[in-house]
């Protein structure tokens, strides 16, 4: 019963073959890979822990698949060509927007600031 898996540092272009832990794992360590789809993590239903910063997601709209996960609560995916030259801050509405039950993003609280921000974003 395996629930947590660290993969960081391993070169990894696609997530994949996570359906056999999917239903037990909660902890998912992808952080510094060559990430560019966050595909594969559907079977995932009690992941609430997902650190995937350090890759290569350049669309925002990858952030919004994650909505799939119902548990997930705390999201590390800061440092990925999506942010542009946005800082953490400034990112942190539109990330929240599309992933409404975020409890901490990019190692913070999210505050209740940021979530009446989320409502006003228009991107």
């Amino acid at each position: 019963n395996l629930e947590i898996l660290s993969l960081a540092r391993n070169q990894i272009k696609r997530i994949q073959g996570l359906d056999e832990v999917g239903a037990t794992l909660k902890e998912l360590w992808l952080s510094y890979n060559q990430i560019e789809k966050l595909e594969g993590l559907q079977s995932c239903v009690k992941l609430a822990n997902l650190y995937i910063g350090h890759n290569k997601i350049k669309n925002l709209d990858e952030v919004a698949k994650l909505s799939q996960l119902p548990s997930l609560r705390d999201l590390l995916v800061a440092n990925n060509p999506f942010y542009g030259d946005k800082s953490r801050e400034d990112m942190k509405p539109s990330i929240v927007k599309r992933l409404p039950d975020l409890k901490i993003l990019d190692g913070q609280v999210v505050s209740e600031a940021v979530k009446e921000m989320a409502q006003e974003v228009q991107d």
